[in-house]
Parts: C-alpha cells; sequence; structure tokens
C-alpha cells in the first residue's frame, strides 16, 4: 500500500459551479471522479477502486445463482425513440418531428413517418407494460397513448426551448421524466391481487 502523499488523489476544496446533486459533488470534491467533457467522467484512483470493489462483491453474489451476464453498450434506435431521449440527440429532427413553425403547414407522410413510427413505438410499450402487470387496465388505450405522448413532447420542448445544450436527464426538464411516469401508475393502477371477502356472516 503506497502513502497518501504518493497517491494520484486531487481534491478540491469548491464543488464545479455545474454540480447539482450532492454525491456529485462530494465524487468530485474528494476526487474520486473528473469531468472529461459533457456527461463523460474518468474514474481516477479512488473511484476505480471502489468499482472494483463494487463489482467483486455483485460478481460473488451472482456466482451463488450463477446468472452473471453483460448487456451491449450499443442500443437500437427504437429504445431511444420510445423514451423521447432520442430528440434530445438529434435535436434538428426533433423540431421537425413535433413542431411546426410555419402556420397552416402540413408535413409529407414520409416527413412525419417517424413520428407516427414513435407514437408505435409508445403503444406497444404500454401495451407490454399493461401485459405484464406493471400497470392496470386502460393502459393500452388511445387515451394513455395520449397521456405518454402529452408527458414526452412536453417535457422535451421545455427542455429543447430552455435548455438546448444539456443532455437527458440534467437540468430541470428531463430529470422530472421519472416522477412524471409515476403519474400512469396513479391514471392505471394495477388491481389488487385476489378479490377481497366480504365480512363473515354471524
Amino acid at each position: 500500500m503506497h502513502r497518501w502523499s504518493q497517491l494520484f488523489i486531487p481534491t478540491l476544496r469548491e464543488a464545479p459551479a455545474d454540480a447539482e446533486v450532492a454525491s456529485h459533488k462530494f465524487l468530485v470534491r474528494a476526487g474520486y471522479i473528473r469531468q472529461l467533457a459533457a456527461g463523460i467522467y474518468s474514474y481516477l484512483f479512488l473511484g476505480n477502486r471502489t468499482v472494483q470493489k463494487i463489482t467483486q462483491i455483485v460478481r460473488e453474489e451472482m456466482d451463488k445463482i450463477g446468472q452473471e451476464f453483460f448487456l451491449p453498450a450499443l442500443h437500437p434506435r427504437e429504445l431511444w425513440e420510445a423514451s423521447g431521449r432520442w430528440a434530445l440527440a438529434n435535436r434538428a429532427t426533433a423540431q421537425l418531428m413535433f413542431w411546426r413553425p410555419v402556420p397552416s403547414f402540413e408535413p409529407s407522410a414520409e416527413a412525419f413517418a417517424p413520428s407516427v413510427e414513435m407514437v408505435a413505438l409508445q403503444r406497444a410499450a404500454m401495451a407490454d407494460a399493461a401485459a405484464a402487470g406493471q400497470l392496470g387496465p386502460g393502459a393500452d388505450s388511445d387515451e394513455a397513448v395520449y397521456l405518454v405522448s402529452i408527458l414526452i413532447v412536453g417535457v422535451l420542448s421545455q427542455a429543447l426551448a430552455n435548455e438546448p445544450d444539456l443532455e437527458w436527464g440534467k437540468g430541470r426538464f428531463t430529470s422530472t421524466f421519472p416522477k412524471l411516469m409515476k403519474l400512469l401508475v396513479a391514471a392505471y393502477p394495477i388491481p389488487a391481487s385476489g378479490s377481497q371477502r366480504g365480512s363473515r356472516s354471524r
């Protein structure tokens, strides 16, 4: 084990101005991570040691059940389209898909096809959630699809208009998306398992 003076642990007195979450501030100030670019961080000595330790613990637990697996780092575009994140990564196309800046402007069927495809993906995702019991009855209806579309487009329009340079999950708008999705659970609650038994007759 090296002495502390021999280790590369560049600490900071103050947190970076763009750090908003407490954990983010602590990790940067303590010398665990350093930001390389927007959304890209380098694991320094302490951060790398921590990740390796967590990986070791998880691997030991996964080995007990023999079911460790790896997921790909690259994903199909459809997964990003269904959640709306693809629009933030392709802002120019998103403007054409969701907004019509010219009054009475009607896009061609070919230009509007990505929007139709996105709605179809949302409809399929809602149907899968209802079939899996993650959402209650009605979650696969047209109304539910309209509600999801309103939530996604509302978040994206605010993010593109007010925080166009921030990635998904950063800033004031896209960070609220998980809470907005909870509205679906409230709107389409999962029925209680089993029927409620009536009171016993005396």
